[in-house]
């Protein structure tokens, strides 16, 4: 680029930016371009920021755009700048008494991110360090436990992202007339509550393990594994619970019977003579398979493989 351009003045404007802060959101980038008087098309900032930044496909810092050379899997301090997502509950999705300017796709992100409107979309993510709210604030900025960045969580425990996410609702459930909205807001609040606690006691545990790891110490300064092991197993969990999670929403996963009955074949009969005419092991008449050495080759050991999407590429 040639300097003076006005190319070269909106690259510019860019990277101010992401010295200011290494992480950002798209909707929030542009908006301070916006403020800043640039008028710049979707195609320039897409080429503005990939000059910049990178982004995550997944992860708790996925779809953000961070600063080249920077890698918030390794600095703790990166826990304010995870996204937290908040999704429109169905009950109160084309509300025919809701307030026309909660409704306006012309809102500003500073707005939504102050609670000052509810986002026009069904989902969307955002940057805990953007929410104007005194609770989320003192936790993100409370030291983290947490020895390594999870792919599920982050920098946070599975009960404190709860948290988190359940404050945010209940704040923008706040903004929604009374009605359906009133049952879920009391809901909400009963949940924040139990996972407050979840979150206490998971603090106090891990705790008790720094110390116990701590104590343990050896004589030449290398310590005890078992504070890794106990992130590990941490780790693990909370990528099951998100997969659990992942899969209530697909609307769950159910595993074939490990038996084959007859009675399940379609009504055909000429399909059910073939089917019975095959054998499953060679020298057995009845169709199913022997006890022997060859055993462990029945329908019970398949492994059923989900197919691969973007939430299984590396994080």
């Amino acid at each position: 680029m040639s300097r003076g351009t006005t190319e070269w003045g909106l690259q510019e404007a860019v990277c101010k930016l992401f010295d200011e802060k290494p992480i950002w959101t798209r909707r929030s980038i542009h908006e301070q371009l916006l403020d800043s008087g640039f008028d710049v098309s979707e195609n320039m900032l897409k080429r503005l920021l990939f000059r910049a930044g990178y982004y995550f496909s997944t992860g708790p810092f996925g779809k953000f755009w961070i600063k080249r050379g920077y890698d918030p899997r390794k600095d703790t301090e990166a826990r304010i700048y995870q996204r937290i997502d908040f999704r429109m509950p169905p009950e109160l999705r084309n509300l025919p008494d809701m307030d026309p300017d909660l409704r306006s796709k012309k809102q500003r992100w500073k707005d939504v991110c102050n609670f000052l409107q509810v986002p026009f979309k069904v989902f969307v993510y955002l940057q805990l360090s953007e929410l104007q709210d005194s609770f989320i604030q003192d936790e993100i900025c409370k030291p983290s436990y947490q020895t390594s960045c999870s792919h599920a969580t982050g920098w946070f425990s599975q009960p404190m992202l709860k948290c988190l996410r359940l404050q945010v609702g209940i704040r923008f459930l706040s903004l929604f007339p009374v009605g359906p909205a009133r049952d879920l807001l009391k809901s909400a609040k009963s949940q924040l509550e139990r996972s407050k606690k979840e979150e206490a006691i998971w603090r106090s545990q891990n705790r008790q393990v720094n110390d116990h790891t701590i104590s343990n110490t050896d004589a030449d300064g290398s310590t005890k594994t078992a504070s890794t092991q106990s992130g590990q197993e941490e780790e693990e969990r909370e990528e099951e619970e998100e997969d659990e999670e992942e899969e209530h929403e697909d609307g769950g996963f159910h595993a074939y019977d490990n038996s084959y009955q007859m009675e399940g074949l379609p009504n055909n009969n000429y399909l059910r003579e073939i089917l019975r005419g095959f054998s499953f092991e060679q020298g057995s008449s009845s169709g199913v398979a022997d006890s022997g050495p060859h055993a462990d080759l029945s329908d019970g050991e398949y492994q059923i493989l989900e197919q691969s999407s973007d939430d299984n590429d590396d994080f």
